[in-house]
């Protein structure tokens, strides 16, 4: 998963990222394996901030990494990725792609991550997660689908 992008801190998500090319390789792959892909449904958190030039950069990344940690040692996290902020401090991050949403809550609710939010009001000028389902058809179509923000 990669940016497509320069802008992606503020496009949109799934037209932000090299999706095409991540489900070819999927696809190369199920078929390489003789693997049935069933369709499936993936939680997707993303989160936008703005960061001021005042914010400490090693501050901001030792919260990221006991959040991530955590998240880490919760099982149905497949993929995290954070950008680098533009040159008006925008950012975007997924906090995860998880098999589900209840996968998800356990880190949510863990201590690293409880600091990292707290210290939102005073690291960012301005923040927003967004939630989507990620949903990828089966063997014979598989691609992406974001139907919508799921909240």
């Amino acid at each position: 998963m990669a940016p497509i992008t320069a802008d992606y801190a503020t496009s949109p998500f799934i037209k932000s990222f090299n999706w095409k090319a991540v489900f070819s390789l999927l696809a190369l792959s199920v078929r390489a394996e003789g693997f049935a892909w069933k369709e499936q449904s993936f939680y997707v958190i993303v989160f936008r901030s703005q960061i001021p030039p005042s914010t400490s950069r090693s501050e901001l990344a030792a919260f990221d990494r006991k959040a991530h940690e955590e998240a880490m040692a919760e099982n149905g996290l497949l993929k995290y990725w954070s950008g680098n902020p533009d040159a008006e401090g925008r950012n975007l991050a997924t906090c995860g792609i998880w098999r589900q949403r209840e996968d998800a809550l356990p880190g949510s609710s863990a201590e690293g991550h409880k600091a990292a939010m707290r210290a939102t009001i005073k690291m960012y000028t301005g923040w927003q997660v967004e939630r989507h389902r990620l949903v990828v058809g089966d063997t014979s179509r598989i691609g992406t689908s974001f139907p919508g923000k799921t909240e």
